[in-house]
């Protein structure tokens, strides 16, 4: 998995029952660095890989409010609607006050928003 790979052979499970605060600090940094390689990976274009990467965390750990507020801004480049509004929501059910919560308030702006002269040319 992607904590297995980048957390020195150790499990999620072993990092987190270790009481050392230099490998839970390792765990917490790697972690949100693995995001953050998402995020560089989208920069370059390769959005289905950052998906794949950001799924793989999600799947590690299911809390993870920014995992989910992330591939959900990935799914709605790339024109996925109903899954970033979806990962949109799973993300402000998580943080309230997070950037998700305002995210899917205005993705369901957009989703709503009807304009019937635009039906007619």
């Amino acid at each position: 998995t992607v904590y297995d790979k980048h957390c020195l052979g150790l499990s999620k499970e072993e990092v987190e029952a270790n009481n050392d605060g230099s490998i839970t600090l390792l765990y917490y940094y790697i972690y949100y660095m693995t995001i953050n390689d998402a995020k560089r990976l989208a920069e370059q274009g390769l959005f289905s890989d950052a998906i794949d990467l950001l799924t793989s965390i999600i799947t590690e750990n299911p809390e993870n409010a920014d995992a989910f507020f992330e591939r959900g801004k990935l799914y709605w480049r790339t024109g996925n609607r109903s899954a970033a509004t979806t990962d949109y929501a799973h993300s402000a059910s998580l943080q309230p006050d997070g950037p998700a919560a305002r995210a899917l308030e205005m993705a369901r702006d957009i989703e709503s928003y009807f304009n019937p002269d635009l039906l007619n040319p």
